[in-house]
């Protein structure tokens, strides 16, 4: 299929972790949708999981190494992710999704992190009164 969910670890090749959707301390711990179709608005992925994610079946679980062309090249990502980095993934292919079903998670997700914005901004003026 080419809309999938599944579930991730990233790590570097030096076995640190930068991203995940089953660990708590992420703060996501949801299935995330995969978008191997050329339509833009399902989300983007890096290249070496549009081959990677290719070649797997719904149930599969798989560990994708990702050399730094197929991921951020020269300019890395983000505190951890540092230039020309080899990537690794843990993956799980939970199941497939029509691209009804895959706008609907991606918009679900969106009001959730909305959400989520609008609680922490509102916790802050809480604790900052005006005077």
């Amino acid at each position: 299929s080419m809309l999938v969910e599944a579930n991730y670890t990233g790590k570097t090749l030096a076995g640190k972790m930068f991203d995940s959707n089953t660990d708590p301390a992420k703060g996501h711990v949801e299935p995330l949708v995969v978008n191997l179709t050329s339509d833009p608005s399902l989300g983007g992925i890096i290249e070496g999981w549009k081959d990677g994610f290719s070649m797997l079946k719904v149930g599969s679980k798989a560990k994708l190494f990702i050399p730094s062309s197929l991921a951020y090249g020269a300019q890395g990502s983000g505190q951890d992710i540092g230039p020309n980095e080899i990537l690794v993934f843990d993956v799980e292919i939970l199941n497939s999704l029509t691209k009804a079903q895959a706008m609907t998670k991606i918009a679900n997700m969106q009001l959730k992190y909305q959400e989520m914005q609008r609680q922490y901004s509102d916790s802050l003026k809480n604790a900052n009164p005006a005077k």
